[in-house]
């Protein structure tokens, strides 16, 4: 018994102490595993949401060395979240098919085996959003949104279904019709913004935005009277209050997707910034101005961290970037 173990009146065999020492230490390595895994996964979908492709690709390329058979029931899931990252990856590529070919085949599997009906949902909401991002008309997107509305209606799944009304709106817009996509948002925006991911509720911003967008641009006048949008052509209070809804939604667009850092979309948002507020007159050329220069530093950062085809490295954002310039991008107005 050593000396330890008398003082505190502990008679355990010394062999028996470290055999606790060893399964402690098992226990650790048992908890870490999952978090090692979860910061993978987490890592690399911020990377991929920040551009840094390359990184992302170098993350691919670990995340499968935490798969190991005794995983029991984790290891479907984690094999799951190694898939939809693949697919993150690829769609920011613009491997559209290649990205089409995984979630196909995770849709098909899940139905197959059964599985719950709130993961084959997500698959096919995001297939969905998937068609949608690709396809200029979006009707490609049409058939699995009405999928996920069906599976997730009675099975109070409400942050999938609020997401699919949300994407069906798009879908609307992308058609014209841009009155019927504002209704669609109203109905679904409440339960949008308490249960669905942060992204869709940046997207849905974003929706409400280029709705207001389309209905004061002049050039969409013959259009949404064809359409059945527009009765008469709208007066300049009209086209004035429009202008400036859109502009509040796309600063909402704006604070949701700094909070998820998604470079990407925060491009687009400046460049819909900087055009609204050149529409709207010398009044607005301030905001104009600084939402071209975010607009120009997203761009850049892009095009260097996503690197060329010779075969350029993925550069971190402080090496490339003026640590000014990615505050000055990403600040929160």
């Amino acid at each position: 018994v050593n000396a330890s173990s008398r003082s505190s009146g502990n008679t355990k065999p010394a062999s028996e102490e470290k055999s606790n020492e060893g399964s402690n230490d098992d226990d650790d390595a048992a908890l870490e595993e999952p978090f090692f895994r979860s910061a993978l996964l987490i890592l690399h979908e911020w990377a991929v949401r920040r551009g840094e492709l390359n990184d992302a690709d170098a993350l691919q390329i670990i995340l499968p060395d935490f798969l190991y058979p005794r995983m029991g029931a984790s290891y479907d899931a984690y094999l799951h979240d190694i898939k939809l990252q693949q697919v993150h990856v690829l769609t920011k590529r613009g491997r559209w098919d290649d990205a089409r070919a995984i979630l196909e085949t995770m849709i098909e599997e899940a139905s197959n085996e059964g599985s719950n009906k709130q993961q084959q949902a997500g698959l096919i909401l995001q297939f969905a959003a998937l068609q949608l991002e690709a396809s200029s008309t979006g009707m490609a997107a049409l058939e699995h949104i009405l999928k996920a509305l069906t599976l997730s209606k009675d099975d109070e799944m409400d942050g999938i279904h609020a997401t699919a009304v949300s994407l069906l709106a798009r879908l609307f817009l992308k058609m014209g019709h841009a009155k019927r996509s504002l209704a669609l948002l109203k109905s679904c925006i409440g339960l949008l913004m308490q249960h669905a991911h942060i992204f869709y509720q940046a997207e849905a911003m974003l929706t409400y935005a280029m709705c207001y967008m389309q209905m004061c641009n002049e050039k969409n006048d013959k259009w949404m009277e064809v359409l059945a949008e527009r009765t008469k052509k709208p007066t300049k209070t009209q086209i004035e209050r429009d202008q400036l809804n859109a502009l509040s939604y796309l600063k909402r667009a704006q604070s949701l997707f700094q909070r998820c850092h998604d470079v990407w979309k925060l491009k687009h948002v400046f460049y819909l910034q900087a055009r609204l507020c050149h529409d709207m007159g010398p009044a607005k050329h301030g905001q104009r101005d600084a939402a071209s220069e975010r607009f120009v530093a997203c761009s850049q950062y892009l095009d260097r961290s996503i690197g060329d085809k010779a075969g350029s490295q993925s550069p971190y954002i402080l090496d490339n970037l003026k640590l000014n310039e990615m505050q000055h991008m990403l600040s929160r107005d």
